[in-house]
């Protein structure tokens, strides 16, 4: 197609939808001009990049009747600041309705100011944020949007999830409930009621190999929140009983840890100058023990049993895996956390189902 008539294509489909109040079905908009309905979704994204209020609803889309934002009226610098800092801090949810709503504001603030008065000019920024280290979830933007209409929609999903754990596929009907972006493994998450499995799973965005509506209303069941379905997580891996963990560091690790809240439940207890004990009551041991390992012999285990076991069981296996020669260069070597203040390994991994 000549490029004057992808233009013409674009002004027909902003001409439609900003002239319509309901909504306009894309489906049915591409056949009526004999359009291809994957030319029109990348006409609203063309849209919403130039700055355009695109609403979508119950499967319609409309371009909101409000005006272009004047950049700069009644923004303060602080407030210009805040929304530069809130568009970083979201890169990870950027190809969610969410991000691509932060995207657009920020665009129409730029675009009514020009380029010469871009609200922070390369490198002028007083507060830097570091790009998240997240999945691209630009190859799974179907996905999100599938979720997120099934969401919006109380629609169940059709699904076939591959679990990392063990490299299996599986096909699932799911009753989603809630989309959850984790920023400490930052990965987007589907909390969902799987029939399947009879129970509720968090599912990881990314490990979906397809999903689709089916035409089928699910009532959202109440624990299907965040709040509720982690409440005894310690980062994402759940369980129906928490069980106390208690743990003794030592060196960095111990003052890391009385910098920072790694659960509600904990407590700290100081028992040497450099060493802390650390109580929490959390599920899911899996997750536990990884943390736990990733302190090396900075981490002590003193309860539960099972987990003591475990983590014994790990370091045996990890030290049988060097040779002896390997193993004396090691101990011998002044291993610390990179400029002083790093933890431990974060992981991105699963458990059956679950994340």
């Amino acid at each position: 197609m000549a490029r004057h008539d992808q233009m013409a294509r674009l002004l027909r489909v902003a001409r439609e939808l900003s002239a319509s109040k309901r909504g306009v079905a894309l489906r049915r908009l591409a056949e009526r001009n004999g359009w291809s309905l994957r030319a029109i979704y990348r006409d609203i994204e063309a849209l919403e990049l130039a700055g355009f209020p695109v609403v979508r609803e119950d499967g319609r889309f409309r371009i909101a009747p409000e005006s272009m934002i004047t950049a700069g009226e009644g923004l303060s610098p602080e407030e210009r600041l805040a929304l530069f800092v809130a568009r970083q801090l979201a890169g990870g949810v950027r190809d969610t309705s969410a991000g691509r709503a932060l995207d657009r504001l920020w665009n129409r603030f730029e675009a009514a100011r020009g380029r010469s008065g871009a609200l922070f000019p390369e490198g002028s920024s007083p507060l830097a944020i570091r790009s998240a280290f997240s999945v691209d979830y630009g190859a799974h933007r179907k996905t999100i949007a599938t979720i997120e209409a099934a969401l919006r929609e109380s629609r169940l999903l059709a699904a076939e999830y591959e679990a990392l754990s063990t490299g299996e596929t599986t096909r699932r009907e799911l009753e989603p409930g809630e989309l959850y972006w984790d920023p400490s493994l930052e990965a987007l998450y589907l909390i969902a009621w799987c029939r399947l499995r009879g129970a509720l799973r968090v599912f990881a965005v990314h490990r979906f190999r397809e999903v689709s509506l089916v035409d089928e209303r699910v009532t959202r069941r109440p624990e299907l929140t965040s709040r509720t379905a982690l409440r005894h997580a310690l980062r994402l891996w759940r369980g129906e009983a928490a069980v106390q963990i208690v743990v003794r560091l030592r060196g960095w690790a111990a003052r890391e840890a009385r910098e920072r809240t790694l659960h509600p439940s904990q407590t700290i207890t100081r028992v040497a100058p450099d060493e802390v004990r650390l109580a929490l009551a959390v599920a899911a041991e899996d997750e536990v023990l990884r943390w736990i390992l990733g302190y090396g012999p900075l981490a002590v285990v003193e309860a539960p049993p099972s987990l003591v076991a475990r983590v014994r069981r790990a370091l045996e296996e990890a030290a049988a895996a060097y040779p002896p020669r390997a193993a004396r260069r090691a101990a011998r070597a002044n291993v610390g956390p990179p400029n002083g203040n790093v933890g431990p390994v974060k992981t991105r991994s699963a458990r059956d189902d679950d994340c």
